[in-house]
């Protein structure tokens, strides 16, 4: 018989819940594996480059709204150099007390002015004294 934990389901998903207490983020894997998260998460073929990103600064449970999207945004936008990951982005807010929202077309343009896309610095010039030859 088939473990369940072997059983591969083929979609990723991120099981998102708001109560009076806490916010909860649980993310089931393609190979149904679960994981409850507390700060962020992503799925599909862009993730572990999103987490990448995300993980840069620390969490802060207090980050308003439009800095958290800003965030959100900078990471998605680094995850496009995966070639399976679109341009397409849905921005959707679930409140602790149960409501949602859709971005408006201004809070989407906002965020798209404040977020940047991860650049390495331009050329540094090579000098020979950056270089310590290793003796034995």
């Amino acid at each position: 018989m088939l473990d369940i934990r072997e059983l591969e389901i083929d979609v990723a998903l991120i099981v998102a819940y708001a109560s009076d207490e806490d916010a909860i983020m649980i993310r089931v894997s393609e190979r149904g594996e679960v994981s409850w998260l507390s700060n962020y998460c992503a799925i599909g073929s862009g993730d572990n480059i999103a987490t990448a990103i995300l993980c840069q600064e620390d969490y802060d449970e207090g980050m308003p709204l439009m800095d958290c999207l800003t965030r959100l945004y900078s990471a998605k936008l680094a995850s496009e150099k995966d070639p399976y990951v679109g341009s397409n982005t849905y921005f959707g807010v679930l409140t602790k007390d149960g409501r949602a929202f859709d971005l408006s077309d201004e809070g989407i343009k906002i965020v798209k002015q404040r977020s940047r896309r991860i650049r390495f610095p331009s050329k540094i010039p090579f000098k020979d004294n950056y270089l310590e030859e290793l003796t034995e």
